[in-house]
């Protein structure tokens, strides 16, 4: 279980050198705030996406409130992400 990332892509990298691919051996569930803060924070949305869609079945996403549009209204997130027309709904 994994919480917390808040766009810290140095973690996520951390925890899947330790546990190798999502899914594969393990089963994930990345427990929401996947970004906010970090300077990473579509690079750590697009890799567990990407995770997720890979392997459905085996990486969960629990929404949290960092991902939530009243929030990102006024984050880091949606600054960091204007610039190059993504936003998270």
């Amino acid at each position: 279980v994994v919480g917390d990332l808040h766009g810290n892509l140095h973690d996520l990298c951390h925890i899947l050198d330790k546990f190798k691919t999502p899914g594969t051996k393990h089963q994930f569930v990345f427990n929401g705030d996947f970004v906010d803060r970090g300077p990473k924070q579509i690079e750590v949305l697009i890799i567990l996406l990407y995770a997720f869609l890979q392997r459905p079945g085996r990486v969960f996403l629990n929404r949290g409130n960092h991902e939530d549009m009243t929030m990102n209204t006024n984050s880091n997130f949606h600054v960091t992400t204007s610039d190059h027309r993504y936003y998270l709904a």
